[in-house]
């Protein structure tokens, strides 16, 4: 295959014919084993095939440019007008069916996404191609595989993936699972994102958030406070099994998960035995106001 020295496939020219390549297109080519020629800098003519065929691609194909849904949407649609086209010539049906017996089977599809190792940063999320990707929280610190494709970016940890669809620059992808426990501790930032995150959990949560924003209105943080809990008990048991809880829970009146937690007792400390006959007396808010009379005096 003839090609233009393209960043995604080379590397480094080196002197003469070798090129360094890029890992990933390296192994797509030992793949599907096929040997990739590339054009001399410079030489006009060397890659004038490659512009022509490309060239002819785009006018015949690529104009006006398509539009759809997602690329899989577009490559769906330019498959069918290419074989709509095709099989309106019985000479290239009938010189495509010999050429077919001939190849051999493809392999699996090649996996042409990029792989890359990264650290997670001690906040839920992490940046790829200038986009916010989240991930649970409980992966903060650690070491991930990461997973670039097209359309998709994926982390994994192990056995467990999260994979997000891709976003443009500048956009966000949260998946409100995977920041629970962290919200659960933050009513502030809890109350920013609670009608997002209700809305991705889906029934009963945006009725439960309705509920107590109507109880307490219009103080929202002391809403989220009482929203918190049940985002604790969601990130032990699952969202799943919390349903059934908010849902009775919604019925009776009572809006505070059974969860509490537990305070640790303090030990009171002995007093010694010199300090045991001084009294320390209780603080008095109103002592205040005799001090301001005081001063205005």
């Amino acid at each position: 295959m003839a090609y233009d020295n393209l960043s995604a496939a080379v590397a480094k020219i080196l002197v003469g014919a070798p090129r360094l390549l890029r890992p990933r297109f390296a192994a797509l080519c030992a793949h599907y084993a096929f040997e990739p020629r590339f054009c001399r800098p410079g030489e006009g003519h060397d890659k004038g095939g490659v512009e022509r065929r490309g060239g002819h691609v785009r006018r015949q194909h690529l104009v006006p440019i398509p539009r759809g849904e997602s690329l899989a949407a577009m490559t769906t649609a330019l498959q069918a007008r290419l074989d709509a086209q095709h099989s309106r010539n019985p000479m290239y049906v009938e010189a495509w069916a010999r050429e077919r017996s001939a190849l051999r089977p493809l392999p699996a599809p090649f996996d042409g996404r990029q792989v890359r190792t990264v650290q997670l940063r001690h906040h839920a999320s992490y940046l790829v191609a200038g986009a916010h990707y989240s991930v649970p929280s409980r992966w903060c610190g650690q070491m991930v595989d990461l997973f670039l494709g097209i359309d998709t970016v994926t982390f994994a940890k192990g056995d467990e993936t999260i994979c997000h669809p891709r976003v443009a620059f500048g956009g966000r992808s949260i998946d409100y699972r995977h920041l629970l426990l962290p919200l659960s501790r933050k009513p502030q930032a809890l109350r920013q994102v609670a009608h997002e995150l209700v809305a991705q959990f889906g029934s009963p949560w945006p009725e439960l958030w309705e509920t107590l924003c109507n109880r307490y209105s219009p103080d929202l943080i002391e809403a989220a406070r009482r929203l918190a809990p049940w985002l604790e008990r969601a990130d032990r048991e699952g969202v799943g099994r919390v349903k059934r809880a908010i849902i009775t829970a919604l019925a009776c009146g009572t809006l505070v998960p059974f969860l509490q937690r537990t305070r640790r007792t303090e030990t009171l400390a002995a007093v010694p035995l010199a300090l045991s006959e001084y009294a320390v007396e209780t603080p008095d808010l109103s002592r205040y106001d005799v001090l301001l009379e005081r001063a205005s005096a």
